[in-house]
């Protein structure tokens, strides 16, 4: 049923979802749910033998058929999402994150302090920018829609940032079970950072992702960091 106060309909069946049956991978998985053939929109999700991560939760951007794809459905259950990761402020990387806690998502949501802290202000201008594009559209009568809805509201912004955990640097925490994850500086754009994720189970270092040491995401400038990756997932950009 779409919700009241914007237009973006609930993934169907989101609300009969159990956790317990979800099938886990044997071993971990990464899947790209945007930032794919397109540079906006950046959503990775990391799967484990014990958890489920989305690293970042991004709108996409640019094009109408491209900003088509925040309104679809998304395509897991949201509630199946153990926690968000999020490494910077910009709304292809974060603005999404009201439309899936408003869907299902009940996890928690990290991201370094000083991205919380924008995220506090980006994301319910955008949700006030939507409203007001959304009313503009219904006063000029130009929208197939009637009435034009925003894909979510100030207010629901609002309230999905009070559930952000800001994480200082360099110190590693438990975002899920058996997965750590490091907020690392990058050197790319203030309060942008890597995060690498640990599982307890790798052959070298008791850390591991896909049998790799560690995962980082987005760039760094200390080349120490490059010597223990053995795998990058990065956005197009």
């Amino acid at each position: 049923m779409p919700c009241t106060t914007s237009g973006y309909a609930s993934c169907p069946g989101s609300q009969w979802f159990n956790r317990d049956k979800l099938k886990r991978p044997a071993v971990p998985l990464l899947r790209f749910l945007g930032d794919a053939e397109t540079v906006t929109g950046s959503r990775f999700v990391v799967d484990t033998p014990h958890a489920r991560i989305l690293a970042d939760c991004g709108l996409f951007q640019g094009l109408k058929a491209l900003r088509l794809w925040n309104w679809e459905p998304f395509p897991l259950a949201p509630a199946s999402i153990d926690a968000i990761l999020l490494t910077h402020a910009h709304l292809d990387h974060m603005g999404y994150v009201p439309v899936l806690s408003r869907v299902g998502f009940r996890g928690q949501i990290f991201a370094a302090v000083g991205t919380r802290d924008l995220c506090g202000i980006v994301l319910p201008d955008s949700g006030h920018l939507q409203e007001e594009d959304a009313a503009y559209a219904n006063r000029k009568g130009f929208s197939k829609h009637a009435p034009a809805l925003p894909l979510y509201t100030a207010k629901e912004a609002r309230q999905v940032v009070e559930r952000f955990t800001g994480v200082p640097f360099d110190l590693p925490v438990e975002v899920a079970p058996g997965l750590r994850a490091t907020f690392r500086r990058a050197g790319c754009e203030d309060k942008r950072w890597i995060a690498e994720m640990k599982q307890p189970y790798n052959r070298a270092t008791s850390a591991s992702f896909l049998q790799l040491p560690r995962l980082p995401f987005h760039c760094y400038t200390d080349p120490m960091i490059w010597c223990m990756t053995e795998m990058t997932a990065c956005p197009d950009t």
